[in-house]
């Protein structure tokens, strides 16, 4: 075997045969399956326990969280090369083939992330203009960008598009698997990849990630947490080369600037306060961060008073989504 596709399960009983097909289906036939349930409570994982083929490998632990669960993977693959499927997504046929193949000819690149459909639609997300210096060759971050760059560049590593080396996760110590983390544990560890090594971002749609079912991402319907990279940063600095540390700072600048937005919006301005005091270098978004104050109040509105009219909740949606993502860039 020279790839193991990891598979996080938990509570997605309705979609996991859909997932582990795609991830059995590939064309690449030289890879293993390993789906870690996580203390699901619905039955997916004796539905994917059912599905018979001698690659694929389904585990059991107590629920500890998405991190800890590929963790778990990433510690019983014997592979060189890992891909991260998430439960409720699927892959093209040809995911696991043009990924591995940009990986061994591009040995100084230690991920790929190809592109992805999004939604019941099956939308095609194109990345936007703003970073497609990273499309189809090997790239490194820059060392000058400022933190709403770099945030935008690291976000657009969807963990279920992401095929990667695995010796190299493992020097990081894989995903952040503390406190049951559910919000941000994969961008911790992709933060420390990107300011270390060259990746490759392949421009071919070939993830359907699936955005209508998922609950942790933009489905969340709770308010979202703060991310590890902004309440366990030590690590990061320790990881971060000397040239990459004002990126670094910039960054979570910029990250803690987006936190104090959403407390503002949620009325936790005390906690909102704390942040703008503990990342001071935040001041260079604060136009960033007055158009967040706007948008995201419109957004809620726009959820909760135009239901009944769909067509204008969508049309209002889409404009929100736009106007959010230039205040990113």
């Amino acid at each position: 075997m020279s790839l193991t596709a990891i598979i996080p399960l938990y509570n997605k009983a309705p979609f996991v045969e859909r997932a582990v097909r795609s991830a059995l289906g590939q064309t690449l036939r030289d890879l293993e399956v390993i789906v870690v349930d996580d203390g699901s409570t619905d039955g997916g994982d004796e539905i994917a326990m059912r599905i018979r083929d001698e690659r694929l490998h389904v585990v059991r632990q107590p629920n500890a969280g998405p991190g800890a669960a590929r963790n778990r993977g990433l510690a019983m693959a014997k592979t060189p090369y890992v891909a991260f499927l998430d439960a409720d997504d699927e892959w093209m046929p040809t995911f696991a083939e043009r990924s591995m193949r940009i990986l061994r000819e591009n040995p100084q690149c230690a991920l790929c992330s190809t592109e992805c459909y999004r939604g019941e639609g099956k939308a095609h997300w194109r990345t936007p203009p703003s970073i497609a210096c990273m499309l189809d060759r090997p790239w490194q971050l820059p060392k000058d960008w400022d933190g709403r760059r770099t945030n935008f560049a690291i976000s657009w590593l969807l963990t279920p598009t992401v095929t990667a080396r695995r010796d190299i996760l493992l020097q990081y110590g894989g995903f952040y698997d503390k406190t049951r983390c559910t919000y941000g544990e994969d961008r911790y560890l992709w933060v420390q990849v990107a300011m270390n090594h060259p990746i490759y971002k392949l421009p071919e749609p070939l993830l359907w990630y699936h955005s209508e079912a998922s609950e942790l991402g933009e489905g969340r319907k709770d308010a979202r947490p703060p991310e590890p990279i902004l309440t366990d940063p030590t690590p990061l600095y320790r990881t971060c080369p000397d040239d990459y540390r004002p990126a670094l700072r910039s960054l979570l600048a910029y990250v803690a600037l987006r936190q104090a937005a959403g407390d503002t919006y949620s009325g936790n301005r005390a906690q909102a306060r704390r942040w703008i005091a503990q990342y001071p270098q935040m001041r260079r978004f604060r136009n960033a961060y007055a158009r967040l104050q706007l948008l995201d109040p419109l957004a809620a509105a726009c959820r909760e008073h135009f239901r009944s009219v769909p067509w204008l909740r969508s049309s209002l949606l889409q404009l929100w989504n736009r106007a959010r993502a230039a205040s990113q860039r």
